[in-house]
């Protein structure tokens, strides 16, 4: 991925991941995500279905997007794998950094969901390199492994 596409999500709060079924159907999510040099960085929960999409596909495209998901730019695609976990506590206080009040609030509620429900919430880091390669590090346990919930996903079918 030349590093125009990414300079030009520089000043973007959000941007579209679309990860594909195994039947070909595109689902769209809006993420937040931080840049580190030429490489994107996406945060989201191991339990979530976009991870197991991306295990059974590792093909995604990337577009900058509204906070309702709406793209705002043109996407480009990438290719995801699974790397190790070792920069997990860098980039969470990346994102700290970067959405702040927001992502305090957002990560409380979240505690307070999973606690409510006995369930532990792993999360998990995505990242976009020039080679247009999607790193992320994978889920701590086996039960995390096993459980793949659904987020608000928005599903569209994919061109062929």
């Amino acid at each position: 991925m030349p590093e125009d596409q990414i300079a030009a999500l520089e000043n973007e709060k959000y941007i579209s991941l679309t990860t594909f079924r195994r039947d070909g159907r595109a689902v769209t999510t809006p993420v937040w995500f931080i840049r580190e040099d030429d490489h994107l960085f996406v945060r989201t929960r191991a339990q979530f279905g976009k991870v197991k999409r991306i295990r059974n596909d590792p093909h995604v495209t990337i577009a900058p997007c509204t906070f309702f998901g709406k793209v705002a730019g043109g996407a480009f695609d990438a290719t995801a794998h699974i790397v190790g976990p070792g920069d997990q506590q860098r980039l969470e206080r990346r994102f700290s950094e970067k959405y702040g009040l927001e992502k305090r609030i957002i990560d409380l509620v979240v505690a307070l969901g999973a606690r409510l429900h006995r369930r532990t919430l792993t999360c998990l880091f995505l990242g976009l390199d020039t080679a247009g390669a999607i790193h992320c590090s994978p889920p701590r346990t086996a039960g995390d492994q096993l459980r793949a919930g659904v987020g608000a996903d928005a599903v569209q079918p994919r061109a062929q």
